[in-house]
């Protein structure tokens, strides 16, 4: 008998955090095809369980197509019943979120802005905007190269780019490179130049495509600046730098202003077999220095 009272008070528990549960105001995460086929349809369905359990609360997408307009997109959030705890939306869908603001004025509306830190925030009075903190995403990144090169050989680091990094970047990329035993300096490489020295490289950092010379270096070490689906790329890739509203939806509606985040470090599955090496990345992320 004492055994059937625990097991119903169990069950009694478990329905009333249950009840908790949807009952509370939900998240909704504006999207749209495109993203959810780069970012990975299941990983997507993860993130949602993951950010709804983290959250204790549900998350819900809203997808778009990809060319509404604002007044499409105010709409269409409108139109989804029950109460919002905050609504999330990509830079691209700013219009959108500007005006949806207008019209609910109390539902916290936050924008991300990826890696561009310099995005317009004119008339996006009330929204918070979640940018890219990219001085500390620099940084790791030098460690990490830094961490690949002593492991490959001492090779060179190439820096490849779509566009151009400023002193100060390049000086906080060096900086971590440095202070994880790399003395020397890094190939920076515009993706536009037309660059064929792939001699004694040991790693490759990647904001830009790269393809033709991943196809040449089927050893190099890659680090890649990128939230599409691991799954979808190269094998050189051993570390992403995550930036995407998955990745920073968390923090951002626990913080509740506009702020910076450092991208969310992933490491392919079983593309480093070093546990010696795979430690020193994972420190390299607990010991980043506030930039």
């Amino acid at each position: 008998m004492r055994k059937i009272f625990v097991l119903l008070g169990i069950i009694g528990i478990l329905g009333l955090v249950s009840a908790i549960f949807f009952f509370r105001s939900q998240v909704l995460l504006v999207t749209d095809v495109y993203f959810t086929t780069l970012y990975g349809e299941r990983r997507t369905k993860i993130k949602t369980i993951e950010t709804s359990l983290r959250l204790f609360r549900r998350v819900k997408l809203l997808t778009i197509p990809d060319d509404a307009g604002a007044d499409l997109i105010a709409f269409s959030v409108n139109n989804v019943k029950g109460k919002k705890y905050g609504v999330l939306f990509p830079y691209r869908y700013i219009d959108g979120a500007r005006r949806y603001k207008e019209q609910a004025s109390n539902i916290p509306v936050y924008v991300f802005g990826g890696r561009a830190q310099n995005r317009d925030q004119d008339n996006m009075e009330g929204i918070i905007f979640i940018g890219n903190d990219a001085y500390s995403d620099l940084y790791r990144a030098g460690g990490f190269a830094a961490i690949f090169a002593e492991k490959s050989g001492g090779g060179d680091v190439i820096f490849f780019q779509n566009e151009y990094l400023s002193t100060e970047e390049r000086n906080i990329f060096e900086e971590g490179l440095k202070n994880w035993g790399f003395e020397k300096l890094p190939r920076y490489v515009s993706m536009n130049q037309d660059y064929s020295d792939n001699q004694n490289v040991s790693c490759m950092v990647m904001k830009a495509p790269a393809t033709q010379f991943l196809e040449e270096n089927l050893d190099l070490q890659v680090i890649l600046f990128s939230w599409v689906d691991p799954a979808l790329s190269p094998s050189q890739v051993k570390v992403m730098f995550d930036d995407s509203i998955w990745a920073f939806a968390v923090k951002a509606l626990r913080i509740k202003n506009s702020h910076v985040l450092p991208s969310e470090i992933v490491f392919p599955e079983s593309r480093i077999q070093d546990k010696g090496v795979l430690r020193n990345l994972k420190n390299t992320i607990s010991n980043t220095p506030k930039l």
